[in-house]
């Protein structure tokens, strides 16, 4: 798959959570988001923050069929949203030791995630589509 092909593919599949994304799909479209979104900032910021809202739905939908093409429910992608309680712990005591286990519960889910998005997908066909899909 070419950086073209995987920026057509999800924006053709918008917000589409089934079936699976290749590894090139989802990096190749976070590595578009990521360029486009520097250089909008640069020229003008109002339209790196609209750029960044346009681009949300896609973002989480290539990445819920990239975790599907690893063999994972795409539910894990909101793994780091699991720290949101200690968050809120963090803001109504005003504890600083709260706030740095909510950062670092975060972090590690984050890894986590991107540990599953960096793995290789399986070559077979798995419950969330066919390995050609």
């Amino acid at each position: 798959m070419t950086f073209i092909d995987a920026i057509k593919a999800c924006f053709q599949n918008y917000a589409t959570f089934r079936g699976r994304a290749p590894r090139a799909e989802y990096w190749y479209f976070a590595l578009f988001c990521t360029v486009a979104t520097i250089v909008l900032q640069v020229i003008w910021p109002p339209l790196a923050s609209a750029f960044n809202l346009a681009t949300l739905i896609p973002t989480l939908a290539v990445g819920w069929r990239r975790l599907h093409d690893a063999g994972r429910s795409g539910w894990w992608g909101l793994l780091p949203l699991a720290s949101l309680p200690l968050w809120g712990l963090a803001i109504a005591l005003k504890s600083d030791g709260w706030a740095y286990a909510a950062l670092a519960a975060t972090v590690l889910f984050a890894i986590i995630v991107l540990f599953w998005l960096c793995q290789k997908g399986s070559a077979a066909d798995n419950r969330f589509g066919s390995a050609s899909a």
